[in-house]
């Protein structure tokens, strides 16, 4: 990363925070990813929204063929998973315990690693980003978690600075 864009550098200096920064970005990528992915691509409203708008791109046809085949698609791969096979109420019961978690990361400062944006802000933003594009995950985050949402507008503005 820093090889490309090395100002700001977005992995800290001191090691331990490095490698902390390293494991809540795995953690982005390889758990919320699937909360995400499960509560935006696979339950019904939020799906009914959000593959369209996935595959607005894509020729008509491909657009017909596809908006009712992704998201069974997409189940199975959440359900092979292990999210998938959870029941919403318990999926929004994890989220809410994973923000929690993030809002007791945040209480230390204005950024989950260390005194500057990092990778590790960066990749949970995206995913809670997307989070938030299921109304369930919306709600969570703007009716229980301010501090969340407060770090989220942050990382959203420090990003369009650079």
């Amino acid at each position: 990363m820093e090889e490309v864009a090395p100002t700001p550098p977005l992995l800290p200096a001191d090691p331990v925070e490095r490698a902390q920064a390293h494991i809540l970005e795995d953690w982005a990528d390889e758990s919320l990813y699937f909360y995400e992915l499960t509560m935006r691509m696979t339950w019904p409203d939020n799906a009914g929204r959000w593959i369209p708008e996935l595959l607005a791109a894509e020729k008509p046809l491909t657009r017909r063929l596809l908006i009712p085949f992704l998201p069974r698609v997409l189940s199975r791969v959440a359900r092979s998973q292990g999210i998938g096979r959870k029941s919403p109420p318990q999926i929004e019961t994890e989220v809410s315990r994973h923000l929690q978690a993030l809002s007791a990361l945040l209480a230390a400062g204005k950024w989950l690693v260390g005194r500057h944006l990092s990778v590790a802000d960066l990749a949970v933003f995206a995913q809670l980003y997307c989070i938030r594009g299921a109304a369930e995950g919306e709600r969570l985050v703007s009716e229980n978690f301010p501090t969340v949402a407060a770090w989220m507008d942050r990382v959203d503005t420090a990003t369009r600075a650079n």
